[in-house]
């Protein structure tokens, strides 16, 4: 059994779990409620490791991205 508390944002790409990626932010609201992280420090989190992570496995294919209905429509 995998703990998603217990790995990193780089632990989930090494074993290719990247989908479970976004629920990190699971783990950032639980640090900001309480009061365990600074606001620049919650940034960085999110936008270099777990933002950062998702677009660094697109660009190697891991995950893909499809258009919506709204997208195909522009």
């Amino acid at each position: 059994m995998i703990k998603l508390p217990e790995l990193t944002v780089e632990e989930l790409n090494e074993r290719k779990m990247v989908i479970l990626i976004p629920f990190h932010l699971l783990k950032l609201r639980y640090w900001v409620q309480n009061g365990n992280v600074t606001e620049e420090t919650l940034k960085k989190l999110v936008q270099d490791d777990i933002i950062g992570s998702i677009n660094k496995n697109h660009q190697v294919g891991n995950i893909t991205h499809f258009l919506s209905q709204n997208e195909n429509k522009c």
